[in-house]
């Protein structure tokens, strides 16, 4: 009974939007304009593209993977980066998985020799306009010139490989320990043999000419792959498979003839194996269908990686997407997936940028929808301070709160940038 009376009370003041209106485009995207229609280059590893788009460009863009291989400053990088790594191992031993991740680490002097490099090196300056700033991957950094945008590039690749190395080689604790840590001990003789092997391995594939990122970027996806935490995989290019209905009703979209643009919905991690959807999570997509039927919204996007339990294969999202089709009937080509998202600061990050990549329009706003206790925590100033915390930036605007379900947001430009920091979910 007090969740059907909540249910008509908030019904009727799901009216017109209290968010302020959208600056204009110029303002909004200054100083840089992200390109809906760029061409994205890819290495053939989608965990390598999500984390490290920069290294993927230097690689297989022929014009800079030519400037880096004649560049004198970082084949003497390489060299003395190599000459430091071998006479570490030599002096601990090459089993040592600690020693061999402590010695991979990038030192600060060489973070800054190698952007250094990369910012003065006039065959690479192009790759600003061309690519960093249309991608929007960088966007943390669109307002830097394009040497120091470059440097920006590079320094958050190498802070995130060594991030990959001290969360998955040397058990430091991540955010969340409890989901999103390592597999192994760094002191284990076994993960030191492994190593050993993978980095031998890794060696006999490597070509003569390889960079001064090629090794150092293979040890960190390799980390990543002997864990088990290559989840962001999933969440490539989704506008083929699982969301390919959807993406094709966008542009024949009225969006007159509806409040908001889309209606959100947050996951609720089931915590048993085998648990594609939670209790809690029944009750949100339950509103969610009755919020679509209602007409607020031509789209829902559910939001929810393979989080909970540790290493569960159900990404929680396609769990939702199912429940709204089969049990709710709506559409499938209504309803979008965002599999990746870990937590709630990346839910919201996340579907920002499906908003933005197909095409749903960023001036109008959305709402998200999930339990009472979530939505009250979200429309919170705590939760600002949280994505702050978590992502360095907003990347939405919040609303006001409308019931006790529901609230408004907004996406911004800002949700493009990627972070190798978060490598299950940059």
């Amino acid at each position: 009974m007090r969740l059907r009376l909540a249910t008509a009370l908030l019904g009727a003041t799901l009216g017109a939007s209290t968010l302020p209106p959208a600056p204009p485009a110029s303002a909004q995207h200054a100083p840089a304009l992200p390109d809906r229609g760029y061409a994205w280059v890819h290495s053939g590893s989608a965990v390598q593209d999500e984390n490290f788009y920069l290294l993927t460009l230097l690689e297989r863009v022929p014009e800079y993977r030519a400037a880096i291989l004649a560049s004198p400053r970082l084949a003497r990088i390489k060299a003395e980066r190599a000459q430091r790594i071998a006479a570490a191992l030599a002096g601990c031993g090459a089993e040592s998985a600690r020693c061999r991740v402590e010695a991979m680490l990038w030192r600060p002097e060489e973070i800054d020799a190698v952007g250094a490099a990369l910012a003065t090196d006039p065959r690479i300056a192009g790759i600003a306009a061309r690519h960093l700033r249309p991608s929007g991957a960088f966007q943390r950094h669109a307002a830097k010139g394009d040497a120091d945008l470059i440097r920006a590039a590079w320094a958050d690749a190498a802070a995130g490989m060594n991030r990959i190395y001290r969360v998955f080689g040397l058990a430091e604790a991540p955010r969340y320990p409890k989901i999103d840590s390592g597999d192994f001990k760094p002191d284990d003789p076994a993960f030191g043999r492994l190593l050993a092997e993978a980095a031998d391995i890794g060696a006999r594939g490597m070509p003569a000419d390889a960079s001064v990122f090629a090794e150092p970027l293979q040890f960190a996806l390799t980390l990543l792959y002997l864990n088990d935490r290559e989840l962001v995989r999933i969440s490539t290019p989704l506008e083929r498979r699982e969301n390919a209905a959807a993406v094709a009703r966008v542009a024949g979209t009225a969006w007159s003839r509806y409040p908001y643009a889309s209606i959100l919905v947050l996951g609720s991690g089931p915590g048993t194996l085998g648990t594609g959807i939670s209790a809690i999570g029944k009750l949100r997509t339950m509103r969610a269908a009755q919020l679509y039927r209602e007409g607020k919204a031509p789209f829902l996007i559910v939001s929810g990686g393979a989080v909970h339990p540790v290493h569960t294969d159900i990404f929680e999202a396609m769990s939702m997407k199912r429940e709204l089709v089969e049990r709710y009937g709506i559409p499938a080509s209504a309803v979008l997936i965002e599999p990746a998202a870990r937590h709630t600061t990346t839910n919201f990050r996340n579907a920002a940028r499906l908003i933005f990549r197909y095409g749903l329009p960023m001036d109008r706003p959305s709402i998200v929808t999930s339990s009472a206790s979530h939505i009250t925590g979200v429309a919170s100033d705590g939760f600002g301070q949280r994505l702050d915390a978590e992502l360095g930036y907003q990347p939405i605007v919040r609303g006001r709160q409308l019931g006790p379900y529901e609230m408004e947001w907004r996406a911004l430009p800002a949700a493009l940038h990627r972070d190798a920091q978060d490598p299950l979910d940059p």
